[in-house]
């Protein structure tokens, strides 16, 4: 991740975003990590109910693709996301490649950092607080449904938080 300029049209406040599928990058590490989240996310989809009336769960799961990767660099004293949706997936996801140390040793009780779920940006005149709040950890592989309204808590210092996110699409073969 060298960007150094933040997308205008992207939900990133106080840090870049690389431009282009990272996933389609032929660095041979890039590739492994790509073919290692897949493995990841058929395995989680697999342990998934079925059910044809849920309209995330009625989806097919014969092909599995991505449909975007990137990555994206947040930069403490108030680096977060807007709490934004992805419109071309069905599943979405945040893997937490680095961390800064405020995030790794900050208390239990701490926030800050953290990747929401459930709350609406503030634009849309709405007061719903979020259904839940993950705690960020170095290595985990956060996945959730691409409609669902997903946001990033501001953090302090001067560290980083680096991430790599995709979406993915299934259906028919």
């Amino acid at each position: 991740h060298v960007t150094r300029r933040a997308p205008g049209n992207q939900s990133l406040r106080a840090g870049t975003q690389t431009s282009g599928a990272l996933f389609a990058r032929p660095d041979p590490v890039v590739r492994r990590f790509a073919q290692d989240v897949m493995r990841a996310v058929e395995a989680a989809v697999a342990r998934l109910p079925h059910d044809p009336t849920h309209p995330f769960l009625s989806r097919s799961r014969d092909s599995l693709r991505f449909a975007g990767s990137w990555s994206v660099r947040l930069t403490g004293d108030g680096g977060h996301h807007v709490p934004h949706f992805h419109g071309a997936g069905w599943l979405s996801s945040a893997y937490y490649a680095a961390l800064p140390s405020e995030m790794i040793e900050a208390p239990a009780d701490s926030t800050a950092g953290h990747i929401q779920f459930g709350s609406p940006p503030a634009t849309l005149g709405l007061d719903l607080a979020p259904r839940r709040i993950v705690r960020p950890e170095p290595g985990r592989l956060v996945l959730f449904p691409s409609y669902l309204w997903h946001g990033t808590l501001p953090f302090p210092g001067d560290g980083a938080r680096l991430t790599a996110a995709f979406d993915v699409v299934a259906g028919p073969s």
